[in-house]
């Protein structure tokens, strides 16, 4: 994002600079380099199709990069728009797919059993999700995949993705307050069905991993341990957890910096995890960062992991591990 979304301040620091998607300028900027006349500046002007996209070579791949040997993409982009999400600004606002055979071709060249979609939203297309899945189920690959909640409201996705080997799902609640919510332009999400449909993926025999971001206007310093209740009552299984990041080109950077509320433009600070970089309203920066650490700490403490499997019964020996990962990552 430093490179795709702020490209002006980037180019004092670059020969040549490749913005957004590459399908199409990267191919262009090699011909171009090879031949001795590369550009300065390569900016896609149509969405790239994802016919044909080359196979990677994870035999290339070394050291600490072998994690990128379990990703795969089939699907790109994302049809909502939430304020706070830069993927409108790094994508086209297309949602494109891959062709199933494609993806199924490049899933069996994985050596393991275990790999994760990276898309955005899986399942936003039903009808191309489900012949996916179909497919899927032959390769006897257990994964994950980053979905959104309305459309897990889907038996007939839920039964499919299980069949298929789904072990958990990535799925962005973002906050538990109505309020926070329409702050976060997240208008497909509402906290009176949460209950309802995370009942429904774990009757599924899936593990739900939320997304849970902290710092939205209406976020006071209570909603740290109203979220952690929640949590805990519905039975989520893990969390990523993140302090609200006005990315450049969001709806919500250009709102905070109108409003002369941006604390730095050192991009490196908008990680989403160590610093808050703008006031909040309703707290200051400092509590925020430190509800936020707080939270981390209870959630993944000994104590809320039992209360929430009580709950979950959602593979516990899988859960167990993924949450003592998360509980040793963040220090505890």
């Amino acid at each position: 994002p430093q490179l795709t979304l702020p490209p002006k301040k980037a180019s004092a620091h670059r020969v040549h600079q490749l913005v957004g998607e590459r399908g199409e300028t990267w191919p262009l900027f090699l011909k171009e380099f090879h031949e001795g006349n590369a550009g300065e500046l390569y900016v896609p002007d149509k969405p790239p199709v994802l016919d044909k996209l080359p196979y990677p070579r994870w035999d290339l791949l070394k050291g600490r990069l072998r994690v990128m040997k379990g990703a795969i993409i089939a699907t790109r982009g994302c049809p909502h728009h939430c304020r706070f999400c830069n993927l409108k600004q790094i994508y086209f606002d297309r949602f494109r797919v891959r062709p199933v055979s494609e993806v199924i071709g490049e899933i069996r060249r994985m050596a393991s059993r275990f790999f994760v979609f990276w898309d955005d939203n899986l399942f936003a297309d039903k009808q191309y999700a489900l012949a996916l899945l179909r497919e899927l189920q032959k390769t006897g690959k257990r994964w994950a995949a980053q979905v959104t909640l309305a459309d897990c409201a889907d038996d007939t996705l839920l039964a499919a993705a299980r069949t298929a080997g789904c072990l958990y799902l990535f799925i962005g609640l973002e906050s538990f307050s109505a309020d926070s919510l329409q702050d976060a332009g997240k208008i497909m999400n509402r906290p009176d069905d949460y209950k309802r449909i995370i009942d429904r993926i774990h009757a599924h025999k899936i593990m739900v991993q939320a997304g849970i971001v902290f710092g939205f206007d209406s976020d006071g310093p209570e909603i740290f341990s109203q979220t952690l209740q929640a949590c805990e009552q519905l039975g989520i299984d893990g969390a990523t957890v993140s302090l609200l990041t006005p990315l450049p080109q969001t709806p919500v950077y250009h709102q905070l910096k109108a409003e002369n509320r941006l604390l730095t433009d050192e991009w490196s600070a908008y990680n989403g995890k160590t610093r808050v970089v703008f006031t909040p309203q309703k707290m200051t920066a400092a509590e925020l960062l430190a509800g936020y650490m707080d939270f981390r700490r209870k959630f993944y403490s000994i104590g809320s992991f039992v209360r929430r499997m009580r709950v979950s019964k959602t593979h516990p020996f899988d859960n167990l591990l993924i949450n003592l990962g998360y509980r040793l990552a963040i220090g505890q």
